[in-house]
């Protein structure tokens, strides 16, 4: 297989994913690539949410483009209250990196990220999610990404996210990137002391 291309027919964004990837199962109450009204995650919900998940040899990632009026912070935050409050998961803690430190905070994309750990209460196993939210229109909507792995896989599988998400567009065109001709590239703006 070569791959495909997944483009959100609600919010434009596109996945471009090689052969190592494929769709995860889909079921009738879940289709995939599918939409679900609602997506509630603590205190913050999105709306008419875009779903697709995909699967590789040990990871899942599920992206959720929806319309929401929460900061990519509180989408995070929301989602890990979502684990937290989940009869599926029993919540452990924020990641820690080998510095000690919590994995969370700001991308540069304009999103924010944390890393959990939780077991799965239906197959007994510790897994390591991947918590990201990131700005698709600003103010209006949102795209929660969430890579699910063992523990033990998680590591070896951070590159294959990597490389997966280089293959999102963001920008609504489907995947075809105009120059729209109304933003100022930023190298082009002057610096004021």
């Amino acid at each position: 297989g070569e791959g495909d291309t997944y483009v959100s027919p609600t919010y434009g964004y596109a996945l471009t994913y090689d052969a190592t990837w494929g769709l995860a199962e889909s079921s009738a109450d879940n289709p995939n690539p599918g939409t679900i009204d609602t997506l509630t995650l603590g205190d913050v919900q999105l709306e008419k949410v875009d779903a697709v998940s995909l699967v590789n040899e040990s990871s899942l990632v599920s992206f959720y483009g929806g319309e929401s009026t929460a900061t990519p912070q509180e989408c995070v935050e929301g989602d890990i209250a979502f684990f937290q409050s989940s009869d599926t998961y029993t919540f452990f803690s924020i990641a820690k990196g080998n510095d000690d430190k919590e994995l969370q905070g700001d991308l540069k994309n304009g999103g924010y990220y944390a890393v959990v750990w939780v077991t799965n209460n239906n197959t007994n196993l510790d897994t390591t999610v991947y918590i990201e939210c990131r700005p698709i229109v600003d103010g209006e909507s949102l795209l929660l990404i969430e890579q699910y792995a063992a523990d033990a896989d998680y590591n070896d599988q951070i590159p294959a996210r990597e490389a997966l998400l280089e293959g999102l567009d963001t920008s609504g065109n489907g995947g075809t990137t105009t120059n729209g001709g109304d933003e100022t590239p930023e190298a082009d703006e002057t610096p004021t002391e």
